[in-house]
């Protein structure tokens, strides 16, 4: 017999919280190609723009798709470092 205690319960909760959630990523994916170049060069990193959020109010009820809109921003690349002697 299997004995059930708060913890237990919470923490097969927060389990199946954390699987039925789909959230976007926090910031924008650049491929790594399309961000290398060498040290002091200036390159274009596209940068999403935000758009309005939608409500689903009944499941499976049909869903809006919007186009992506995106901004291309220049990034100067530079060598940054912390170092302490060892």
């Amino acid at each position: 017999m299997a004995v059930l205690t708060a913890q237990s319960i919470s923490s097969l909760a927060l389990e199946l919280l954390r699987r039925s959630l789909v959230l976007p990523a926090p910031s924008p994916v650049s491929p790594v190609a399309s961000s290398a170049g060498p040290n002091g060069a200036t390159i274009t990193v596209r940068v999403r723009q935000s758009r309005q959020s939608r409500v689903q109010e009944t499941p499976g009820a049909p869903i809006s798709y919007d186009a992506i809109n995106e901004v291309s921003v220049p990034v100067t690349v530079r060598h940054l470092y912390d170092a302490r002697p060892g």
